[in-house]
C-alpha cells in the first residue's frame, strides 16, 4: 500500500512490551501498544490500543483511544474514544466520538474553531449523551 507520493506509508510503534519515558515526536500516524510516560505528537494520526498505558499529553490531527490514558490530548480534526478506553483528561478538537461503554473524565472543547479556555464538561456516568451549544466554538456535553 502506498500514499498519495508513491511511498509506503510510515508510522510509528511502540509495541506491547515496550516501556518508553519521554518525549515522542513524529510527522507520520503513530500506533501505541505498550506504556509511555510522556508527551506524544504527530501530524498525524495516533493510535493507542487497548493494551497500552500512556500518561502524557497529546498533540495530534487525530486520536483513537483504545486503552488507559492519562493526560489532555488535542486533535485538529477528530478524537475517537473507543469501548473499554478509560481516559482521564481535557480534550480538544473539532469531531468527537464516544463509544458506549467507554469512560471519560475530563474537559471537553469541541468546534470547526477550537478556541483555548472555552471548554464545556462531561460527566461520564452512563451511556446516553446530551449536547447543547453555549457558544459557537463551545459545547456542553452530559452523559447520563
Amino acid at each position: 500500500m502506498k500514499d498519495r507520493n508513491g511511498q509506503a506509508p510510515s508510522i510509528t510503534m511502540i509495541s506491547e512490551e515496550a516501556h518508553l519515558k519521554g518525549s515522542l515526536e513524529a510527522s507520520s500516524d503513530v500506533r501505541i501498544a505498550g506504556t509511555l510516560t510522556g508527551d506524544v505528537s504527530s501530524q498525524g494520526k495516533v493510535i493507542v490500543a487497548s493494551s497500552a498505558k500512556v500518561d502524557g499529553n497529546m498533540s495530534a490531527k487525530e486520536a483513537d483511544i483504545s486503552g488507559q490514558y492519562k493526560g489532555d490530548i488535542q486533535a485538529t480534526e477528530k478524537i475517537t474514544i473507543r469501548k473499554g478506553a478509560e481516559l482521564n483528561g481535557d480534550l480538544s478538537t473539532k469531531t468527537i466520538v464516544i463509544e458506549e461503554g467507554a469512560q471519560f473524565n475530563g474537559q471537553l472543547t469541541m468546534g470547526a474553531a477550537v478556541k483555548p479556555g472555552s471548554q464545556g464538561s462531561l460527566d461520564s456516568s452512563g451511556s446516553r449523551v446530551e449536547a447543547s451549544e453555549v457558544n459557537p466554538t463551545s459545547h456542553e456535553v452530559k452523559v447520563h
